[in-house]
């Protein structure tokens, strides 16, 4: 197994989805279920997150938090208080700097920064096997609360904020007992991260429920109940988001028509594939690379 400071060295972050979450009163939102990191930094106020899967927890101005479990979750000034839905995050657009969203009413006593963090894992060491979340004190964190702030406006502000959370990751989970514990030599391996990291290495592939199961050594049955219970999602659901993320990729860095880039995907009808990359972004892939050529301009 590879050494903990290689498998850091290898991380890959990639992320130009950045927004302030500003909230007023008793208020707050909501994230649906996702196939990314999610980063927040609590830029005024204190806010509470809850999950299904972890216990409440306090955030204070200045905190950070790395969701890391895919899940659904809130963040609201209080937990009796009602939400609304924060779909910019999971509709994983590209911005130049963020956009400010608002939730409650009268003036903003809250304010989080919000990032969704593609990760490029390597290795045997997935997402499932890293805890659900990891909070980062302002006290210990390397990228203090005024570095954000000063970098989060103006233009390249969204790059500029992935280079930084990049940091800001890759120190908390050098420091996270969970993770280091994975490096000590007593973990077997996790079929479920296994079975991810074989769509993210060939996301073409025809991967069946029947195909991954048997490449990860367990039973059809067996093998879907786990999947579910620990992604919160079917194989076909996050293979289907894996191929979008790469798709949307290649449509935005590279020069192959739409059609080939299907296939590199997986899809052998370019009509398919337009209508799952339509359905999934809220956008045709022609658009999408026709709007960023734009912004180029």
């Amino acid at each position: 197994m590879e050494s903990l400071s290689e498998f850091l060295d290898e991380l890959v972050f990639r992320s130009q989805c950045w927004c302030i979450a500003s909230i007023g009163g008793r208020g707050g939102f909501k994230v649906g279920s996702n196939d990314a990191i999610l980063l927040y930094i609590i830029l005024k106020g204190s806010v509470v997150l809850s999950s299904m899967s972890n216990p409440t927890m306090r955030l204070e101005e200045g905190d950070m938090v790395a969701v890391m479990d895919r899940r659904a979750h809130t963040l609201r000034s209080d937990t009796s208080c009602a939400v609304d839905e924060l779909s910019f995050l999971n509709s994983a657009q590209y911005v130049d700097s963020p956009p400010v969203f608002s939730f409650g009413s009268g003036e903003p006593d809250h304010q989080i920064l919000c990032g969704r963090i593609l990760v490029r894992w390597t290795g045997n060491i997935g997402p499932t096997d890293l805890p659900a979340m990891i909070k980062i004190r302002a006290a210990d964190s390397l990228v203090k609360l005024d570095t954000f702030l000063n970098v989060s406006q103006g233009g390249g502000s969204a790059a500029t904020l992935t280079h930084a959370a990049s940091l800001v990751l890759v120190s908390a989970m050098m420091q996270d007992p969970q993770i280091q514990s994975l490096f000590s030599g007593t973990n077997a391996r996790n079929p479920i991260a296994h079975a991810i990291k074989l769509m993210e290495e060939r996301p073409h592939e025809a991967w069946t429920v029947g195909s991954l199961a048997r490449k990860v050594g367990m039973g059809r049955s067996v093998f879907a109940t786990r999947f579910l219970d620990e992604i919160g999602k079917p194989p076909y659901e996050v293979l289907t988001g894996l191929r979008m993320e790469l798709a949307r990729e290649l449509l935005l860095e590279t020069e192959l028509k739409i059609s080939e880039v299907g296939e590199k995907v997986g899809y052998r009808s370019e009509s398919a594939f337009h209508r799952r990359f339509t359905l999934h972004f809220h956008i045709p892939p022609g658009k999408l690379r026709r709007d960023r050529a734009v912004g180029k301009r």
